[in-house]
């Protein structure tokens, strides 16, 4: 499923993305590219610590408070799939 996140520049470089659909998930990167290779196993780690077994209804933000548009990145469930 395809899932918002909005990318932010880290001050001290590097940049995260911030994802509406799991509160607290910060994916980083130095670069979108490392920043993108993160953003599969930072949802999945969040899923096992939240204890969710199954991915979350995706939102529709059009932008966030600043006026930026989201990226939307795929997250896929592997199978089998186990919350610890």
């Amino acid at each position: 499923m395809l899932y918002p996140m909005f990318v932010r520049r880290c001050t001290f470089g590097g940049m995260t993305g911030e994802m509406p659909d799991f509160p607290g998930c910060s994916p980083e990167g130095y670069t979108m590219d490392e920043l993108m290779e993160n953003v599969q196993p930072a949802a999945l780690e969040w899923m096992r610590e939240q204890g969710v077994t199954s991915l979350p209804e995706p939102s529709s933000p059009e932008e966030d408070e600043t006026g930026c548009p989201p990226l939307f990145v795929e997250i896929t469930l592997p199978s089998p799939f186990h919350a610890e």
